[in-house]
């Protein structure tokens, strides 16, 4: 079958009709999204232009403008950004009569809830074990696990040589300041550390390795 020019023209003109029609009998809505917070009312470039509970909406330009068309009708036209409260204006559209809607949007202000911040220190840590020791209501002295790792100590009786007024008798025994072995007390996990010894109150370090 063979189209005659005449037809094209026909099938042209209708269809140019057809678009006419259709946007005759669509209302549109235009205007402009500004903030309220700003002195010379800036645009807010990318708020959302929606009619609710459809899918038809738009986003304002760099300009701050908008334009968008659907059917007559009743709407809810909203207005939206992030950071600003959401507005919301009752619309009627009618075929071929425009609206034009500017809006202005008002900053949206929270009160943010009190943030705690909690830290907890490794207590095998050089900065634990300096905070132990500047907290101490007596004079203190300790080696924390970070430095055991660091030294070729094999077993707790060579890491209590690095303690300051800690000497080690017989390799194994503790001497406190020169005191007498009786008189000081060993503790692993706050549990007091038995005596090793049948004949002496003495407990002995070089049998807990460095692991």
């Amino acid at each position: 079958m063979k189209f005659t020019h005449t037809y094209w023209w026909v099938l042209a003109i209708l269809l140019l009709n057809f678009n006419l029609f259709a946007q005759f009998n669509q209302g549109s809505i235009s205007g402009l999204v500004t903030n309220a917070s700003s002195t010379n009312n800036e645009e807010i470039i990318g708020a959302v232009v929606q009619l609710e509970g459809t899918n038809i909406g738009t986003v304002t330009d760099y300009d701050g403008k908008f334009h968008l068309a659907a059917k007559p009708g009743d709407y809810t036209l909203t207005f939206s950004y992030t950071g600003f409260k959401t507005m919301k204006r009752q619309v009627s559209l009618k075929s071929g009569i425009p609206l034009v809607i500017d809006m202005v949007l008002e900053e949206e202000s929270k009160a943010l809830n009190e943030v705690v911040v909690v830290q907890k220190v490794q207590k095998s840590s050089s900065v634990s074990m300096l905070l132990m020791r500047k907290n101490a209501a007596v004079v203190s002295d300790g080696v924390s696990a970070d430095m055991i790792k660091k030294t070729p100590d094999r077993n707790v009786s060579d890491v209590l040589k690095r303690v300051t007024g800690a000497s080690i008798q017989e390799g194994k025994f503790a001497i406190i300041r020169g005191m007498n072995d009786r008189y000081n007390a060993g503790y692993l996990d706050n549990v007091l550390l038995p005596s090793t010894e049948a004949d002496r109150k003495a407990f002995s370090f070089d049998i807990v390795l460095q692991i």
